[in-house]
């Protein structure tokens, strides 16, 4: 296990402290500081950027070749640290316990220790991870926010307060799809450095805002719950494919919310999201894809396809089919067959 020990603040300090423990040096540009990882314990890099406020980020990106402990372990009162771990797994204890805390692929963590013990990060040996940590320095960000911390969620409101680490306070969870994007389009972003510069501003700060928000939502209890997290669009994408594969015997939404666990309300928001469409629509779009597959593949028969496709309607099953692509489900195949027949005659040629 090899030991990184941080004992600076703000994160321009610390990236130099990682920089100066690893032997090389780092770079800085336009308020971003960067470390490279030296390739004889890992790869990848470690930067870090701060705003006013108190409120910066560090972003990690990086495999080490050996179990890796970062320990920030400075005599001051540490950062609430805002912890998204986007790739692999991360290991978070505090200073003064022996408890370890997993945080995996699309959770994230709110942590703050007592009085002025500090945070340890560990990153297992081989294993490539992504990891942001959002953080708040609480003295400085109280200043800035003192007119709007009276509107914030009581647990959130006595962490933000808590300028001397009274109370230890940890949170875990999966974070939400915007937070996903959030984070994205920061990887995106390609402009100038000095426009990136308040992108990322402006960026950090909703991160705050949604996780804020997030955390309200998770006080809430099992469907109440509206939130789209990262970890439902598995999900929705199995809920896709049990609607693709069970088309003549689906029920009402609410029962296909419950075949995947989750509400019908997160199911209605993900499909949305994820496909632009409600399920209700999704549904008969399926339907639709199958019949026109049946129609020109199958010598079913009309009433064979709509029991197949769940509808018991001959006359609907016409009208939808129509509807959509102009013709009735009969000309279909009549028009099919013949385009069939037609390159069955080119290819004997």
């Amino acid at each position: 296990m090899q030991t990184v020990q941080v004992k600076s603040i703000p994160i321009n300090e610390v990236i130099k402290d990682i920089a100066k423990l690893f032997e090389v040096d780092y770079q800085e540009f336009c308020g971003e500081y960067i470390v490279e990882i030296p390739t004889y314990i890992g790869k990848g890099v470690i930067k870090g950027i701060s705003f006013a406020g108190g409120l910066g980020v560090i972003f990690y990106n990086c495999t080490f070749f050996e179990d890796t402990e970062i320990q920030f372990n400075i005599d001051s009162i540490h950062p609430v640290k805002f912890l998204f771990c986007t790739e692999g797994t991360v290991y978070h204890r505090f200073d003064g316990q022996d408890k370890v805390n997993k945080i995996g692929k699309f959770q994230n963590a709110i942590v703050a220790n007592k009085g002025r013990k500090g945070h340890i990060i560990q990153f297992k040996a081989n294993q490539p991870m992504q990891m942001n940590s959002l953080e708040i320095i609480r003295s400085k960000f109280q200043d800035r926010l003192i007119c709007d911390l009276k509107h914030l969620d009581a647990d959130i409101l006595k962490l933000f307060q808590d300028q001397q680490g009274k109370n230890l306070f940890y949170y875990e969870g999966y974070y939400s799809l915007i937070i996903a994007k959030l984070f994205n389009e920061i990887e995106m972003f390609s402009q100038d450095r000095f426009l990136w510069h308040l992108f990322m501003e402006g960026k950090t700060h909703l991160i705050l805002v949604q996780q804020i928000i997030q955390y309200k939502d998770d006080l809430n209890e099992g469907e109440n719950k509206s939130i789209l997290r990262q970890s439902d669009i598995k999900l929705i994408q199995e809920s896709s494919k049990y609607i693709y594969n069970n088309l003549s015997i689906l029920g009402t939404i609410e029962d296909i919310a419950k075949e995947v666990g989750m509400s019908s309300g997160k199911l209605q928001s993900g499909f949305k999201e994820l496909y632009g469409t409600t399920v209700n629509e999704y549904i008969q779009n399926s339907r639709l894809k199958v019949a026109i597959t049946l129609l020109a593949e199958t010598e079913l028969s009309l009433y064979e396809i709509q029991d197949k496709i769940g509808l018991s309607s001959k006359s609907y099953f016409s009208k939808i089919f129509k509807d959509y692509f102009g013709i009735s489900p009969s000309k279909f195949r009549e028009d099919n067959k013949n385009k069939l027949l037609q390159n069955r005659k080119r290819l004997s040629k």
